[in-house]
């Protein structure tokens, strides 16, 4: 079993790095960016300000980028790797808590599961949340079967650890109480997992009074709904692009199989009795999905797909111990349609067009229609992730509206000047970018925009646009 462990990672591996540096950047990669460009004073204030829900994830991977640089495919790495080391995981914890049949197919599928795959390429910490949450319940398991101080110890340290990484996996207790309870190991089970709560208290404290972070959360319930039962296991962060396209057969049609095996699983076991490791996976997909959904239809949004990455492993295990229960045949026959229906979902991941955000796309425009003198004007502060996520086409491009800079500001994209102070007569002879955001699928009027505005009434000449779903370029000679 080891060797199909390792044999899946590395072929996870692959996969990951042949598409780390063909996927553009977006909006949160580019808050890694800018949120790791600092020294750790700046970045302490950032994030007892806004964010510290990732905090630790900037601090790994700060330092880790202070040697490699910021270029996709090195600064995507770390995502990469823990991405294959999870895969390996879910086929080492599926072999102990079912067999070694559900794990090797547990990880097949934790291979071909878009809700996974996506991580890979993501300069976020979503995929050191799945690694994280496989480990602490890798660790837990050899724990209550095993025994040992040392053995609890390093299940604290890893839940403590998965809750540092992302504040919500402290609802990993929910699925490690359950094998806690069922190998009878109350007592060190419930002193480890307080002192991981313990040593937790500062981030979720911390995390706590800033939920205001998550405001702009709004999603209707034919959404939500859409997001719990298709999108965050089926599909993977997207753009509306991609949501409206035909790929959605694809997601739902995964969605379904994934609801045949998993009914076909829970008959077997209601007729011969429930395995706790089984009860296991099922709490950890479905209770941290239920509270936090629970809490957002109750009107606290905090739902949103990727937040629930942790819990992707149990449902892989899940669907392994489906497959294997079945007959030899028809279970590679199930489990061959599920890879051949998540076949175009994952091709077309790892196109540029996939993210919400296309900066790659944003970018090479302004490369291509910048002069000898040009210049930006960031409308929308958060479009200067564009120029940080792609810095050598932005060479030469002044910004000429910045305020304070982001570290100075203790914020992720600075402050501007208001539009008022944006002085056309000091842009004669320059091209000039403006470059905003739009709500899709609604795109504002381009003449609209306060500094495009200043810049026609002082008879600038307006030249070519990128309009694309989420961000705009509009370039004007002065």
């Amino acid at each position: 079993m080891p060797s199909i462990a390792i044999l899946l990672g590395v072929l996870q591996l692959i996969i990951g790095s042949a598409s780390s540096a063909r996927a553009t950047f977006w909006g949160d990669e580019a808050a890694t960016l800018t949120a790791t460009n600092r020294t750790l004073g700046e970045l302490a204030e950032l994030v007892w300000q806004v964010d510290a829900v990732h905090s630790a994830y900037y601090v790994l991977q700060g330092a880790y980028m202070s040697f490699v640089g910021t270029s996709p495919l090195p600064a995507r790495l770390t995502s990469t790797v823990v991405v294959a080391l999870s895969v390996a995981g879910i086929v080492v914890l599926g072999s102990r808590l079912v067999s070694a049949r559900a794990g090797t197919y547990a990880g097949v599928v934790a291979i071909f599961l878009p809700g996974l795959a996506w991580t890979s390429t993501e300069l976020r910490s979503f995929s050191f949340t799945a690694f994280l949450a496989v480990a602490t319940i890798l660790l837990l398991e050899s724990a209550t079967r095993n025994g040992g101080a040392a053995r609890w110890f390093a299940y604290a340290v890893a839940l403590a650890a998965s809750i540092w990484m992302f504040v919500f996996a402290a609802l990993l207790i929910l699925p490690c109480a359950v094998l806690i309870w069922s190998r009878r190991t109350m007592g060190p089970g419930l002193w480890a997992t307080a002192a991981a709560v313990a040593a937790s208290a500062p981030i979720i404290a911390l995390t706590a009074t800033q939920t205001g972070q998550v405001a702009w959360i709004n999603q209707s319930p034919t959404e939500l709904t859409g997001s719990v039962l298709v999108g965050q296991y089926f599909f993977g962060q997207r753009s509306h692009e991609v949501d409206s396209s035909g790929l959605v057969v694809f997601a739902w049609a995964l969605a379904a199989l994934t609801a045949f095996l998993l009914a076909g699983l829970a008959n077997r076991y209601r007729r011969r009795g429930w395995k706790p490791e089984i009860v296991l996976a099922a709490a950890w997909v479905i209770l941290p999905t239920a509270i936090i959904v629970a809490v957002t239809v109750l009107g606290k949004p905090l739902y949103q797909e990727r937040y629930l990455t942790f819990t992707i492993p149990g449902l892989c295990i899940l669907i392994g111990a489906a497959l294997a229960a079945m007959p030899m045949r028809a279970g590679l026959a199930a489990a061959i349609a599920f890879c051949l229906l998540a076949a175009p979902i994952l091709v077309t991941q790892k196109t540029e067009g996939f993210k919400p955000d296309n900066y790659l796309a944003v970018a090479r425009f302004v490369e291509s229609q910048k002069g000898p003198a040009s210049t930006a004007v960031y409308s929308d502060i958060r479009t200067r992730g564009i120029a940080l996520s792609y810095p050598e086409r932005f060479a030469g491009v002044e910004d000429v509206l910045l305020d304070e800079t982001a570290s100075d500001s203790a914020t992720f994209w600075g402050t501007n000047h208001p539009p008022e102070n944006l002085r056309p007569d000091t842009l004669s002879g320059r091209t000039v970018f403006v470059l905003t955001l739009t709500e899709y699928p609604e795109s504002p009027e381009w003449r609209d925009d306060p500094y495009a505005a200043r810049l026609l009434g002082a008879g600038c000449d307006p030249g070519l646009k990128l309009v694309l779903e989420s961000v705009n370029a509009y370039a004007f000679d002065c």
